[in-house]
């Protein structure tokens, strides 16, 4: 019998970097996408309050889930389903997931806000939250991660039966 050379195994690469970048540069877009976005608004709800509005909400809404689903590809190599639905339902979880993440951090910047040094609180709790945002930024995007089927022949463009490319 030959004996096998055991496979070298690539070294795991520490995340931690991967989720502060995805984190920080998440939070920073859409400090700026906020910005833009509250110009947008005030627009809609001036042509029709209650219709501008809800498109408001919408457009945040994919917004939020596309600037996700390009930073994870962009980082972690996953495509992220593109289908306005999906961008949609992507946007509505990663807000509400953040904002259950953040409610700690709402309440130390509360606590801290007529301190003389609560910018400080705020320096820290950015940095030390975009570890946070990256990890579930990119475990969301991870729900909505693009499948592909097996059985698709791409270069003759029909499902083959058999299951062979």
């Amino acid at each position: 019998m030959e004996e096998q050379e055991p496979q070298e195994q690539q070294p795991q690469k520490n995340p931690l970097p991967k989720y502060f970048l995805h984190g920080f540069l998440f939070s920073l877009l859409t400090l700026v996408l906020g910005f833009v976005g509250i110009f947008f608004l005030f627009a809609l709800t001036m042509v029709g309050f209650f219709i501008g509005f809800i498109i408001g909400i919408l457009l945040v809404l994919l917004s939020v889930g596309v600037l996700n689903a390009v930073l994870t590809n962009w980082l972690w190599d996953v495509q992220i389903k593109m289908g306005i639905i999906s961008l949609l339902g992507h946007g509505f979880v990663l807000l509400l997931a953040l904002l259950l993440v953040h409610i700690p951090a709402i309440i130390v910047a509360f606590a801290s806000a007529s301190h003389p040094l609560s910018w400080v609180v705020s320096i820290v709790s950015f940095v030390a939250y975009a570890f946070v945002d990256g990890y579930v930024a990119k475990n969301v995007a991870g729900m909505w991660e693009q499948e592909y089927d097996s059985g698709y022949d791409y270069e003759a463009g029909y499902e083959n039966s058999s299951g062979q490319l």
